[in-house]
C-alpha cells in the first residue's frame, strides 16, 4: 500500500483564511477622534459649528440626517420611520449631507 502524503486536516482553522463575508467598516461622526490632547475650546468651536450647520438644514433634511447617522439607521429604515419612500429618504439624507459639507467647508476671504 502506498503512503498517503497529503497534509492531515487540522482541527482549528487557519487564521489567514476567515470564513464568511468581511465585515463592513462603518465610520461615523462619533468615531472622529480629534486627538488625545484636543483643547476644550476647539471641541466647543466644532460643536457650535456643527450645531449651526444642522440648524441651517430644513426640518425634513435634519430629521433624515440625524436618523441616518446619529441613529445609525439605514436609508430604508429612515424611510420606514418617516413614512416616506426610500428614494425620498435617500434624497433628504444626500441633500442634508451636501448642505452640511457646504456649511462646514472653510472659506478663504476674497480680496
Amino acid at each position: 500500500m502506498a503512503a498517503d502524503h497529503r497534509t492531515p486536516p487540522c482541527d482549528r482553522p487557519d487564521p489567514q483564511h476567515r470564513s464568511g463575508p468581511t465585515p463592513r467598516l462603518r465610520v461615523g461622526i462619533r468615531d472622529y477622534d480629534s486627538g488625545a490632547h484636543a483643547d476644550d475650546r476647539d471641541a466647543l468651536f466644532i460643536r457650535s459649528q456643527l450645531s449651526a450647520a444642522l440648524a441651517g438644514l430644513t426640518d425634513k433634511q435634519r430629521e433624515a440626517v440625524l436618523l441616518r447617522y446619529l441613529g445609525e439607521r439605514t436609508v430604508p429604515e429612515v424611510a420606514q420611520q418617516l413614512g416616506i419612500s426610500t428614494g425620498t429618504a435617500g434624497t433628504r439624507v444626500r441633500d442634508g449631507v451636501l448642505a452640511l459639507q457646504h456649511a462646514l467647508t472653510p472659506r478663504t476671504p476674497t480680496p
